[in-house]
């Protein structure tokens, strides 16, 4: 099960309920072992029986969180998430300018007619070729890795959901919309050069209750023309339609989004022994794949081997990266 869907499982529940849940299975456990036979019992009572699982499996915790304490071995889900070291996430350089609103031929019937897409997607080439001399890919319209920190703009988009309903993720309309939502962010990631879609967070949760909390996430994207382009696409149309009709029918579900446009220079970041999270969780388009292996890694996209998508983030050595003045280019 993918670790943001147990949190959200998870969190469906208050504490007590989840506490008493478990003690009514422990219970259930003890009266079924209360009916082993007696020749079993007479050496272990049911209660034992029921509470060795928990304590080995207690037990077993404690040996692996000191074994890792002390550095014997490694917390394995620690090693595969977090980037050792200090790095800052960045967005290729674009020559040319973003557009800053909807060509005059969209409508939402159709937002992306011949002069939108190529307006939309704000001359961004589908392949980006490396120039040898420097080691990075260019080709007119963006260059990765940037000469400098934050050089490019970039959208801001939180988007938010939440049921009140006693049930949480079982009460009713919460298929349809985790429909909706999961085509409307399918559709942006199988065409991110269109929407200008850049990556988002994985599933974050609010703590003002003690269950059922709004679900969030953040997104990055080229420019306020491709976000409002991708609004009036298809597949958010369908979703929102949708959640429009039914607002009466299912009061208990709500959204909410936030959008914040920032220009480059007035934006940063540093994670240091930290998870690829935020902004560094977007990938950049370098180019187009050869092999169909997937996203490369960075060091292979400078040597012109990694055509696709590279991680954003990039080693935050030296003075340019220093303080939070000097990754916004301000120093």
């Amino acid at each position: 099960m993918p670790s943001h869907l147990s949190v959200v499982i998870r969190d469906n529940l208050s504490l007590t309920t989840w506490l008493l849940l478990g003690a009514s299975l422990q219970s259930a456990a003890i009266l079924l072992a209360s009916a082993l036979p007696s020749t079993l019992s007479t050496r272990i009572s049911p209660l034992q029986i029921t509470l060795i699982p928990a304590l080995l499996l207690l037990l077993l915790r404690l040996v692996n969180a000191t074994l890792v304490t002390y550095g014997i071995t490694i917390d394995q889900t620690m090693r595969k998430s977090i980037r050792w070291g200090r790095f800052a996430a960045q967005l290729p350089r674009s020559t040319n300018s973003s557009p800053s609103s909807l060509p005059a031929t969209a409508t939402l019937s159709d937002p992306t007619g011949e002069e939108g897409a190529r307006l939309m997607n704000g001359g961004w080439s589908d392949q980006l070729p490396t120039d040898p001399t420097s080691g990075t890919h260019s080709q007119g319209s963006a260059i990765w890795p940037p000469s400098k920190p934050a050089e490019s703009s970039v959208v801001v988009f939180i988007l938010g959901f939440r049921s009140t309903h006693p049930f949480g993720l079982l009460s009713p309309g919460i298929k349809e919309i985790g429909t909706a939502h999961d085509a409307m962010w399918d559709d942006a990631v199988a065409n991110r050069e269109k929407w200008g879609f850049l990556g988002k967070t994985s599933a974050l949760l609010s703590t003002t209750s003690t269950a059922s909390n709004a679900i969030l996430s953040i997104s990055y994207w080229r420019s306020m023309a491709h976000l409002q382009a991708f609004a009036l696409g298809k597949s958010h149309r369908e979703g929102w339609d949708w959640f429009s009709k039914n607002t009466r029918r299912y009061p208990h579900l709500g959204i909410m989004h936030e959008t914040y446009s920032v220009p480059a220079r007035r934006w940063e970041n540093v994670y240091v022994n930290f998870e690829e999270w935020g902004m560094g969780e977007v990938r950049n388009f370098v180019g187009k794949k050869m092999d169909g292996e997937g996203e490369k890694e960075e060091g292979e996209a400078k040597k012109g081997m990694g055509l696709g998508y590279v991680s954003s983030l990039i080693e935050a050595k030296g003075s340019k990266w220093k303080s939070m003045r000097a990754r916004m280019d301000q120093a």
